[in-house]
């Protein structure tokens, strides 16, 4: 993923856990699948 996608992933799942849609722990989940797959570099990297 280009770093522009990788940021509209992780400001897409910050605004689904502010909305109450997913929970913390969800969107931990959901970064790290993303993370084991290639998809994106560590969310904490962005």
């Amino acid at each position: 993923m280009t770093k522009e996608l990788e940021k509209k992933w992780h400001k897409l799942l910050k605004l689904l856990k502010d909305k109450d849609i997913i929970d913390y722990d969800e969107k931990d989940e959901l970064e790290l699948e993303s993370y084991k797959e290639k998809k994106i570099d560590k969310w904490w990297n962005s």
